[in-house]
C-alpha cells in the first residue's frame, strides 16, 4: 500500500475526504472525473498524490452505510453541500478498496448492488452507475 493511501485512510477516520474530482483505487491509482456531453468519464490513471499538509479537506457526513461481503460501503456529503462521495473499505482491515469524492455529483443518498455494479442515488435522485471492482470503467 502506497503512503498516498495510508494518508487518505487516516485522513477518512478522522472524517475528512480531500476535495478531488475523482476515484483512488487500493493501488494508489488516481482517476480523475470529467464529464462530456452529461457523461461521466474518467481520464487515464496517474499515481495518486495530494498534499495531505494543505487545506483543502471537506467534512463528511455518511448518509448511507451498508455491508457487502466482505467490504463496508458509505456514501454522503461534503461539507461544500454539493459534495458527493463514496468510501468502501475492507470490514476487518478497514483498508481502502476504492474511493469516489466529486464536488459536482450532490450528495450521494443511498447505494445499491445489482450484481457486479454499485448503484449510486444523488439527492435529486440521478444514479450513476460503477463497476464494483472496477470503478473507473463507467
Amino acid at each position: 500500500m502506497s503512503n498516498m493511501i495510508a494518508l487518505l485512510e487516516q485522513s477518512w477516520a478522522k472524517g475528512h475526504l480531500p476535495i478531488m474530482q475523482g476515484i483512488v483505487k487500493k493501488d494508489g491509482l488516481y482517476y480523475e472525473i470529467k464529464y462530456e456531453e452529461n457523461q461521466m468519464k474518467t481520464a487515464n490513471p496517474i499515481p495518486f498524490s495530494f498534499d495531505f499538509t494543505g487545506d483543502d479537506f471537506s467534512e463528511i457526513d455518511s448518509f448511507f452505510k451498508t455491508t457487502i461481503n466482505n467490504y463496508t460501503l458509505y456514501c454522503g456529503e461534503g461539507s461544500w453541500g454539493g459534495d458527493g462521495f463514496i468510501y468502501i473499505e475492507d470490514t476487518k482491515t478497514k483498508q481502502l478498496l476504492w474511493c469516489l469524492f466529486d464536488d459536482r455529483i450532490n450528495p450521494i443518498m443511498k447505494c445499491t448492488i445489482s450484481k457486479d455494479k454499485l448503484i449510486a442515488e444523488n439527492n435529486n435522485s440521478i444514479q450513476y452507475i460503477f463497476d464494483f471492482q472496477n470503478p473507473e470503467k463507467l
